[in-house]
Order: C-alpha cells, then structure tokens, then sequence
C-alpha cells in the first residue's frame, strides 16, 4: 500500500546454502490488530537473489538507519500509528454505541438526526421529522 512499516526481524537470512535457491527469506514480525485485540504478525520477506554488489537501501526492505529520509520516515510512521492505535482503541461490543458522535444512516430514505441536534428523531432524505 505504499505506506512504510517498521518490522522486528526474528531470523536474518542465510546467505549460503546449499542447494542455491533463487531468494534468501527473512522472518519478520509487528503488532496488528485483529478485530478484537493486538496480536503479532508474521510475515516472510524475500530478497531477490543477484549478482555482484548492491547499495543496502537499494533492497526492498532494509534497516531504518539506512533511509535516506529516515527522521521523516519515522515521523510519518509515528503520526500514522497513533492514529491507527487511536482508531481500533475503542469500547468493546455495544458500549460503542454510547460513544460515537456523528450522523448514523438507517437505510436509504431516513437518516437519524446528527448528535448535535437537540432534538434526535428520525429523518427522511428530505429533512422532515418524523
């Protein structure tokens, strides 16, 4: 998705083996959430195997000391995790609709009035209270 992550390797790769295969995997892993709670996420990483050298950063995934834009990099990681951790850190079950502010839509025709309403009733498209 284009969105940078910051993994925690569990198993760097092996570079020799025998026979040769054609990727090198690395394990990785981070916390996500699950729909109810934050679990850890494994993932496998591959790196391409090729010939002579390369620059570290120039490889799909590499350490976060190595980004030529690494304090904006985190930056935009830490703004984007908080409102991640914001947005699936809520009230379990029915006790979030208790919380929620805004405007909640019953089927096409009607739509419940906005909590900012002071009288909150039901509405058709139109607006008319019913």
């Amino acid at each position: 998705m284009n969105t940078p992550q910051v993994l925690e390797v569990l198993t760097s790769p092996i570079p020799f083996s025998n026979p040769v295969e054609p990727t090198l995997d690395m394990w990785a892993w981070c916390w996500d959430w699950n729909g109810k709670k934050m679990v850890k996420v494994y993932y496998l990483l591959k790196f391409e195997r090729f010939r002579g050298t390369k620059s570290i950063n120039g490889l799909e995934y590499y350490p976060l000391s190595f980004d030529p834009n690494n304090e904006k990099t985190i930056a935009d990681i830490k703004v984007h995790s908080e409102r991640y951790i914001k947005s699936v850190s809520v009230d379990p079950g029915a006790k979030q609709m208790f919380t929620y502010q805004g405007d909640a839509y019953g089927d096409r025709r009607k739509v419940l009035a906005s909590a900012d309403d002071d009288e909150v009733g039901l509405q058709d498209a139109s607006g008319a209270q019913r």
